[in-house]
């Protein structure tokens, strides 16, 4: 397509994912926090392809509701920093819809380590029988374990705890930091195009030559998880993306394919899509769909011997919005990590006013690091008064505050945390 219109979010699905966890958050007057239920624990087992699930039921749950829960996972031991998705499959279910809490403990140190952030599926107004939680296994305190460790999940709902072991084994990048570029992508980007039938393509990527490496790197979102190749590019190198693509039907006759990609990061935005010392250009210039509605072409990547270090992503030709594979491309003197970092030392803090008059805050932490000593204040009159406190925000955190009253001009909310140290505030003009 000769124009792409593209609007860039580059932080995924940050308003489905806040909707979706926010679901399970209780909100209170005047905030509300995520939760986590512990409840009375009984022997009750109940066993799924030889691994027990241990049940535990509150006295004043209804006895005539019967609810039955398995936490089902794909293996048994993990990498330290790869994904580990776990499906929590309903046997009987309440009308109700109720959503359940969920956490992760060492079993070492019966510390909670991760806060993931659930997946429930509706279809046609009615419950679905399943949702995922999806975390990366061994993450503890901004880095990855480096002895073996077995860890529980924990979810509970309707007065009931059941629990499901595994093993995380340390990986290649235990012990190492997993912060190590000084550019990152953000969390992968969101295009707005025009919905018009036909446009997407589909393209297979038939090899790569000259790059310092190839690496497969595992996401988690709120979604199951999923696989992105990491194209690993030396300064002062070329590398080259050879693919097949077949065009929509409604991509004009004659139309160009060799062009589209388009490369981006966290601070990117509409028209500035900066990637300093990074080139690229196709061979063919000019890339001609045939008579069996496909074409051949590479797209060639240079980075310069001054080129910054970082992680892009990249959507390969013909774009995006032309239904081009989005990839990462590192330039740097290692691959990224894994668990990939995608946006570094940051939290999105959202204050805004959508739902009602009142100043909302929002929080969600859905990078990998852990935030230590943090709080939210309220500046008025020059009196600092504290709103909330938080000894430790883990990955998955998911926080909201409505203001009693709207900050009026010389106000200030300020959102902190120690260490890492980041700075929010909202000042009314």
């Amino acid at each position: 397509m000769k124009t792409l219109h593209l609007s860039i979010i580059t932080i995924v699905g940050i308003a489905i994912t806040i909707m979706l966890a926010f679901s399970y958050v209780t909100l209170t007057t005047p905030h509300s926090t995520m939760t986590i239920g512990t409840g009375p624990i009984h022997d009750v087992d109940t066993t799924t392809n030889g691994m027990t699930n241990t049940s535990t039921e509150s006295s004043s749950l209804n006895k005539t509701t019967v609810n039955e829960l398995k936490i089902i996972l794909s293996n048994q031991t993990y990498d330290a920093g790869y994904p580990v998705t776990a499906l929590l499959d309903f046997i009987t279910h309440d009308p109700d819809c109720q959503l359940p809490s969920v956490l992760v403990k060492n079993l070492s140190t019966n510390m909670s380590v991760y806060g993931p952030i659930l997946l429930w599926n509706y279809t046609n107004a009615q419950c679905s029988n399943s949702t995922r939680v999806s975390f990366y296994a061994g993450l503890e305190n901004n880095q990855l374990i480096t002895n073996t460790e077995r860890y529980q999940i924990i979810a509970t709902i309707y007065g009931k705890q059941y629990k499901r072991e595994f093993t995380v084994v340390p990986s290649e990048y235990s012990g190492k930091n997993i912060t190590a570029q000084s550019i990152l992508p953000g969390s992968d980007p969101w295009l707005s195009c025009p919905i018009i039938p036909g446009t997407r393509t589909n393209e297979t990527v038939l090899g790569a030559s000259g790059f310092d490496g190839v690496y497969h790197r595992y996401l988690t979102t709120s979604s199951p998880s999923y696989e992105v190749d990491d194209y690993f590019l030396k300064p002062g190198h070329t590398g080259r993306i050879t693919i097949e693509i077949h065009p929509g039907s409604a991509f004009p006759v004659g139309d160009n394919l060799a062009e589209g990609e388009l490369i981006l990061n966290k601070d990117s935005h509409y028209g500035n899509f900066a990637h300093p010392g990074v080139n690229t250009s196709y061979e063919p210039s000019v890339t001609i769909a045939g008579s069996n509605r496909s074409a051949t072409l590479s797209l060639v990547v240079s980075a310069m011997q001054n080129a910054t270090f970082g992680t892009y992503w990249m959507y390969l030709p013909p774009g995006g919005c032309g239904g081009g594979d989005v990839v990462f491309l590192t330039i740097g003197d290692k691959p990224m990590a894994q668990p990939p970092d995608l946006i570094g030392y940051g939290m999105p803090v959202d204050f805004s006013f959508n739902e009602s008059p009142i100043l909302t805050a929002d929080v969600i932490n859905f990078g990998i690091h852990t935030f230590d000593k943090c709080s939210l204040t309220y500046d008025h009159d020059n009196k600092i008064m504290l709103t909330e406190n938080f000894d430790e925000i883990p990955p998955g955190f998911v926080y909201r505050h409505h203001f009693d009253s709207n900050p009026v001009k010389g106000d200030k909310v300020t959102f902190e945390c120690v260490m890492p140290h980041i700075v929010k505030t909202y000042s009314q003009n």
